[in-house]
């Protein structure tokens, strides 16, 4: 788990015992704003793929752009 000092980004990864990992995603508008607000997501994935996903995520954000 990781979470910025002000707590409004959490990420959080989990791993059961037969492989499936549970990704959690958790964003916050700041306290004391006149709105609260919160987001939250979660995505699951087999272990076997976590090296696929990483290639795929690093092309995406670090693609050169033309």
């Amino acid at each position: 788990m990781w979470a910025s000092l002000e707590g409004e980004f959490e990420l959080k990864a989990t791993c059961s015992a037969i492989g499936a990992v549970l990704f959690q995603v958790r964003i916050c508008g700041s306290a004391g704003a006149p709105e609260e607000w919160r987001v939250m997501a979660g995505l699951t994935s087999e272990f076997g793929q976590l090296a696929t996903i990483a290639k795929q995520a690093r092309s995406f954000f670090f693609a050169e752009h033309v």
